[in-house]
C-alpha cells in the first residue's frame, strides 16, 4: 500500500440517518451518504484491494454496541464489490494476537458470518513491519501489520462510542488497530497523556490515509 495515497482526497463529511441495522437500511444509507460525497468510484478504482477495517475491540456480540456491526460490514463489502474493487477485512484488538484470538473475535462479532456468506477473505494481522513516517510531531514510525503491503488502500469502518482514556472512539482511533495484538502496549507507554496520545492518533492517520471512513453509530 502507497502510505499518503489520497493526499487530496476531500475531507468532507456526510451524516445520514438510520433507525435499524436492518440489512437493507444500512445499505441504502450508506449509499446515500458515499454518493453525497461524489460515489464509491471516487474512493475506489476497479481492480483495487481495499482493507476494510472494523472497529473489533472484543469478541462481543454485536447487539452490546462495542465492535462495528456486521451489517454495516456487510454495505461496505457490496459497495466496495459494486465499485470494482476486492474487499478483504481485518483488524487486531489489544493483547495476543493469534490465529484462534482471531478467530474467536470474527466469530463472535459476526464478522466471519457476514465474510463466509460474502465469500470475503478475512486477513488475520499477526506480523508487522516498521514504517517510517518522519512527518509525524510525536511519531516518527509506526509498526503496522504487513497485510497493508498487498492491499491498495484502506476503508476504516469505525464505531462511534466512549472510551475511558480519550474520551471518544470514533474516524481517527479505529485506525489504531492496525498495529497487531500487544505491539500496541508500546504506544500507550510512550504516549501517556490523552493529549499526546491524540496527537500519535493524528500522525498514524496521517500516514495510512485511508480512502473512506464510516462510522456505525446507530447505536
Amino acid at each position: 500500500m502507497k502510505m499518503n495515497a489520497g493526499a487530496e482526497r476531500s475531507r468532507k463529511v456526510s451524516a445520514v440517518r438510520c433507525a435499524s441495522y436492518d440489512s437493507a437500511s444500512v445499505e441504502r444509507a450508506m449509499r446515500k451518504g458515499i454518493d453525497a460525497l461524489g460515489g464509491a468510484r471516487r474512493f475506489v478504482a476497479p481492480g483495487e484491494t481495499i482493507l476494510l477495517k472494523p472497529n473489533l475491540l472484543s469478541p462481543k456480540d454485536p447487539d452490546e454496541a462495542v465492535t462495528t456491526h456486521p451489517e454495516v460490514l456487510r454495505a461496505a463489502i457490496h459497495i466496495v464489490r459494486d465499485a470494482g474493487g476486492v474487499p478483504v477485512v481485518g483488524d487486531s484488538p489489544g493483547g495476543r494476537s493469534t490465529e484462534r484470538i482471531l478467530r474467536n473475535l470474527t466469530e463472535r462479532t459476526g464478522t466471519a458470518r457476514v465474510c463466509e456468506e460474502e465469500h470475503v477473505e478475512i486477513v488475520p494481522f499477526i506480523k508487522a513491519e516498521k514504517v517510517p513516517f518522519p512527518e509525524g510531531v510525536v511519531a516518527k514510525s509506526f509498526e503496522f501489520t504487513t497485510v497493508l503491503k498487498r492491499v491498495d488502500g484502506v476503508i476504516s469502518l469505525a464505531k462511534m462510542k466512549t472510551h475511558a482514556f480519550t474520551g471518544l472512539t470514533g474516524a481517527v482511533k479505529n485506525l489504531f488497530g492496525l498495529i497487531p495484538g500487544i505491539r500496541k502496549a508500546g504506544y500507550h507507554l510512550r504516549m501517556q497523556t490523552p493529549e499526546t496520545f491524540s496527537a500519535m492518533l493524528v500522525d498514524l492517520a496521517e500516514c495510512v490515509r485511508p480512502r473512506l471512513t464510516i462510522m456505525d453509530a446507530i447505536v
